[in-house]
């Protein structure tokens, strides 16, 4: 009986478009006595809810426990599908979740007992057949109820689904754990309404989070942030890196202590991580490379600690983008890198082509050198676009000698606000927002598709023709025939002088126009400006 119902079960796939191989795969190793609950649900998919032989097939390899499923199976499929799809997902959308989760078909009563942990009251009042979906199978149903009661809504579910399928799979009392531990971290509680709050939003950007281990995972990372960092904002830390929950607590360690190593003192880790909580995913010994790097450049031990405090984010640039960064500024004729380094610690994550280069020519056409940018190295820091060009070129409106970009200064000039610049170059405000905003937009590009030229009409097409027709076939030469050249005349190829008329003096040929004097920068710039040091 078990070969004749695997024999048509195979003959189900294929004539859907499985190949003999998956079929025969699908079937291999099931040990069932009956196919029966098996051939219904496959018809089902196939023949009623757009699903391919292949499909099934890898549905039955991957969850051979639908091999052995009875026949009232097919409502469960059936009620599964018709909810994924009241969720908003399309058929293919539908097909892969079903393909990467395919015990959702099946539904198996829950063998766990839900405790109210007191966190989230709305999801036990719609677990196991509450009101919002009282149609769904159990394991989405509990998911939706969760998620909604967290503030999640439905086409952000659909999405949460789509991009983590392994979400359904999760059982309700590990999920309604997570929620509980999480809404002790302080901001993601309401003391007022006793709701959690903002967990719908670390859960659409961290649906893996519901699936974490309190015990094991959890509870010792928070608390490792909480007291061994000294993090005051562990909600900030959590939203920017989600990760660091589920992190071990040995390799988190290990980054701390390469801080404590480059200088950075206990008082100051709680601030550096709430900065940039993305410094736990750095690699230790990356770190104390580009520390070394630094240590190279003439940047001291007392700078090093510094600078990783405040641009923490540094310690996890490529060694490549640094060293080309350094070239640049060694090109230029910068000599202490070090100094500059220290004085502009960002300097060395800016690329070259885009950032430096452009500056820098920008600097030198308004009679600026690199003894202006040495002593003002946060001149790299300011947009070019947004501050840089406006200021310079609003200076050269106001037609003041007294007023330029290099009688003044780039740390006067840019270091101030909009208004404040405005009444320095003693100008009104409004003046220079209404120059600013000129300067500054562009028309924006057309949207959507352009519209394709339309066929010329009957009257452009005789226009054009008669165009044509000009060009290849030139009027006749109006002269006799005995002044006309002839083809072989060298003579008639050669430019005729201009006639000698009595009393005028022919006008000398038109000379071309020189263009205006541009000076071109590109390459190297030591060889026109002497070098700079302090």
């Amino acid at each position: 009986l078990g070969a004749a119902g695997a024999s048509e079960l195979r003959g189900v796939l294929e004539a859907a478009g499985a190949s003999s191989s998956e079929s025969a795969r699908a079937t291999a190793g099931a040990g069932a006595s009956s196919y029966a609950g098996a051939i219904a649900v496959a018809r089902w998919l196939v023949e009623s809810a757009g699903f391919t032989g292949s499909d099934v097939a890898q549905m039955l390899r991957a969850c051979p426990s639908l091999l052995r499923a009875n026949e009232s199976a097919v409502g469960e499929a059936a009620r599964t599908v018709e909810f994924l799809l009241e969720l908003g997902m399309k058929k293919g959308e539908m097909r892969r979740v079903a393909r990467a989760q395919p015990q959702l078909l099946l539904s198996e009563p829950s063998d766990f007992p839900i405790f109210d942990t007191g966190a989230c009251p709305a999801v036990l009042a719609t677990t196991n057949g509450g009101p919002l979906a009282p149609n769904a199978p159990p394991a989405v149903r509990d998911l939706v109820d969760l998620l909604r009661s967290v503030g999640v809504r439905e086409k952000h579910i659909k999405a949460m689904v789509l991009r983590w399928p392994q979400l359904v799979d999760i059982e309700v009392a590990r999920m309604l754990a997570v929620t509980d531990f999480l809404a002790k971290i302080p901001g993601f509680w309401d003391a007022q309404f006793a709701t959690p709050v903002g967990l719908g939003s670390l859960y659409r950007q961290a649906p893996w989070l519901l699936a974490a281990n309190v015990a094991d995972q959890l509870a010792p990372a928070v608390d490792f942030l909480a007291s061994e960092c000294g993090i005051d904002d562990l909600e900030k830390v959590v939203r920017a890196y989600p990760r660091c929950l589920i992190s071990d607590v040995a390799e988190m360690r290990a980054v701390i202590q390469t801080l404590r190593g480059f200088g950075v003192q206990d008082a100051d880790l709680g601030r550096l991580v709430e900065s940039f909580p993305l410094v736990f995913g750095l690699d230790p010994a990356h770190m104390e490379a580009v520390v070394a790097y630094w240590t190279s450049l003439g940047v001291a031990p007392d700078d090093v600690a510094r600078v990783a405090r405040a641009f923490p984010s540094l310690l996890g640039v490529s060694l490549d983008t640094m060293r080309f960064a350094v070239a640049f500024l060694r090109e230029i004729g910068v000599n202490n890198i070090g100094r500059f380094v220290t004085r502009l610690p960002p300097v060395l994550a800016y690329d070259v082509e885009t950032v430096l280069r452009p500056k820098m020519q920008f600097a030198v056409l308004h009679a600026l050198s690199v003894y202006d940018v040495v002593r003002f190295p946060a001149y790299f820091s300011y947009p070019l676009d947004t501050v840089i060009k406006p200021r310079a070129e609003f200076l050269l409106a106001t037609r003041n000698c007294k007023f330029t970009l290099a009688t003044l200064g780039l740390n006067v000039v840019l270091t101030p606000s909009d208004a404040d610049f405005a009444r320095l170059v003693k100008a009104s405000p409004a003046a220079y927002a209404d120059f600013k905003l000129k300067y500054t937009t562009t028309p924006p590009p057309p949207r959507g598709r352009q519209q394709p030229r339309a066929p010329p009409t009957p009257k452009q097409q005789q226009q054009q023709q008669q165009q044509l027709r000009r060009q290849t076939n030139p009027p006749p030469d109006p002269r006799p025939p005995a002044d006309r050249p002839d083809d072989d005349d060298d003579d008639a190829r050669r430019p005729r002088p201009f006639p000698k008329m009595s009393g005028v003096t022919p006008a000398p040929p038109p000379t071309p126009a020189t263009t205006p004097f541009r000076r071109l920068l590109s390459g190297s710039f030591a060889s026109r400006m002497p070098t700079a040091g302090r």
